[in-house]
C-alpha cells in the first residue's frame, strides 16, 4: 500500500474539492491519531455547505479527503490547531487548487478581518502551513529548514524547486525533459523528472507501447510523440475512481480512473476519488484509533504498568553497575601495590621514553594489556 498520493491523484482530488468552495469554516479539529503530538500534521476542518456539513481531513504527508462523517478528534488540540481556529474561524473557503504539478494543495480562506492561505504539503515528511495573503508564514505544523527554503513564522513561503508541470507541458518541452534526463530508464524519467510517480509512468509506457527500461536518450521521435499523446489522453480521462482490494476485501490501492495495472486485480468502484482515498486511509485510522477506544482508566493502568516496568529495569541496571564497580574497587585494593607500581613507572618514564620504548618496557608485565599514549589511558587485566 502506497503511503502518499501521487501528483496526478492530488490533481483529481483538487478538482473534486472545488465543490467545497464557498463553504464556511465551522471548526478546526486535531485528529485523535495525533494524540497531542508536538508538530502534529493531522487535522480536520469542518465546512458548512448548503447540502450540510463536510469534514476536510488532512493526514500529512499521506492523504487529503473530504467526508460527511466526522472523524475521531483529540479532546486537547495542540498549539497549531488553536492557531488555525483563531485564523480560520467563520472564514469562507474561497478556492482550492494544486500548485502546478507539485504535491501541494493550496486553500484560500477569507473573512472580514483577513485572507489567509492554508498550504498542505504531501511529500517528504509533509507539513501544513498557514500564511497571510502576501505569503508570509503565520504558523506551521512543523518548523523545517533546508538549504533553499525555511518553513517558520515570519519567513515567506517558498515551495521546493518545481519539476516540469506535466499538466501544461508542451510537446517540445516534454521531448526536451525526457531526452535530457539522466535517469537510466524512461519509466524513471517520467516518474521523477516529470513527477508522474511510478504507477502512472508505467501506465504511460504501456499505453504508448514503449519499453519502460529503455534509456531516454535512445527513444525515437515516434516513441516520444506516442508518450506525449498518451499523457494528454491520460490527463483527459473522465473520473472513474476504483480501488484495488486484497484478499480480505481491504483497500490497498486507489486510482482516479481504471489503469492497466489494475486490470487483473480485484477492484471496487467509488462514486468519488475522495471516498476511495478515505477508504484507503481507513486501515491507518483504525489502527491509530484502536488504542483510543480503551477506557481512560484502563489506559491509565497500562501507562502506570509501563512506567513501573521501566523503573524496575532502571533499578536492576543500577544494581548491576554498582556491583561491577564494587568488584573493580576490591580488585584494585587487593592489587594496590602492583597498580601503584605501574602508574609510578609510567608517569616517570613517559617524560623521557618514546611510545615504542614504553610499550617495550611494559610488554613483560602480564597485568598491562594496552597503553594509549594520546590519552594516557592504561588498560589492566586483574583477576
Amino acid at each position: 500500500m502506497r503511503n502518499q498520493l501521487a501528483s496526478i491523484e492530488l490533481r483529481a482530488l483538487a478538482s473534486e474539492l472545488k465543490q467545497l468552495e464557498g463553504s464556511w469554516v465551522g471548526q478546526v479539529y486535531e485528529l485523535a491519531t495525533a494524540s497531542g503530538r508536538k508538530g502534529s500534521k493531522e487535522i480536520a476542518i469542518q465546512l458548512s455547505t448548503s447540502e450540510g456539513k463536510w469534514f476536510l481531513a488532512v493526514l500529512a504527508p499521506s492523504v487529503v479527503f473530504s467526508s460527511a462523517a466526522k472523524p475521531a478528534t483529540s479532546e486537547k488540540p495542540g498549539g497549531f490547531c488553536s492557531m488555525l481556529r483563531q485564523h480560520l474561524g467563520n472564514a469562507k473557503l474561497v478556492s482550492v487548487s494544486q500548485l502546478g504539478s507539485e504535491r501541494i494543495l493550496e486553500l484560500i480562506f477569507s473573512s472580514r478581518k483577513q485572507q489567509v492561505k492554508l498550504i498542505i504539503e504531501l511529500f517528504s515528511k509533509g507539513n501544513i502551513i498557514l500564511a497571510d495573503d502576501k505569503g508570509v508564514i503565520l504558523a506551521a505544523a512543523e518548523h523545517q529548514a533546508w538549504k533553499d527554503r525555511t518553513i517558520r513564522p515570519g519567513f515567506n513561503y517558498m515551495p521546493p524547486p518545481a519539476t516540469a508541470d506535466f499538466a501544461s507541458i508542451s510537446e517540445a518541452q516534454f521531448q526536451k525533459a525526457v531526452l535530457s534526463s539522466e535517469k537510466d530508464s524512461v519509466v524513471k524519467a517520467l516518474a521523477v523528472d516529470l513527477g508522474l510517480s511510478g504507477a502512472y509512468a508505467e501506465e504511460l509506457c504501456l499505453a504508448a507501447a514503449v519499453d519502460k527500461a529503455k534509456k531516454p536518450s535512445q527513444l525515437s521521435q515516434q516513441e516520444i510523440q506516442g508518450l506525449f499523446s498518451s499523457l494528454k489522453q491520460m490527463l483527459s480521462r473522465k473520473p472513474s475512481p476504483i480501488a484495488i482490494l486484497d484478499g480480505s476485501g481491504s483497500v490497498v490501492e486507489v486510482f482516479p480512473f481504471p489503469t492497466a495495472s489494475a486490470a487483473a486485480a480485484k477492484t471496487k468502484p467509488f462514486p468519488s476519488f475522495s471516498e476511495a482515498v478515505e477508504a484507503l486511509s481507513l486501515r491507518q485510522l483504525e489502527s491509530s484509533f484502536s488504542a483510543l477506544r480503551e477506557s481512560p482508566s484502563l489506559r491509565r493502568i497500562k501507562e502506570l504498568e509501563i512506567a513501573i516496568a521501566q523503573q524496575e529495569s532502571m533499578v536492576a541496571e543500577m544494581g548491576k553497575v554498582a556491583g561491577e564497580n564494587t568488584r573493580i574497587a576490591e580488585l584494585i585494593y587487593e592489587h594496590y601495590q602492583d597498580v601503584k607500581g605501574i602508574l609510578d613507572d609510567y608517569n616517570t618514564l613517559r617524560k623521557t621514553f618514546t611510545p615504542e620504548q614504553l610499550r617495550g618496557y611494559f610488554s613483560s608485565n602480564k597485568i598491562v594489556k594496552s597503553i594509549d599514549e594520546k590519552t594516557g589511558q592504561i588498560t589492566l587485566e586483574i583477576q
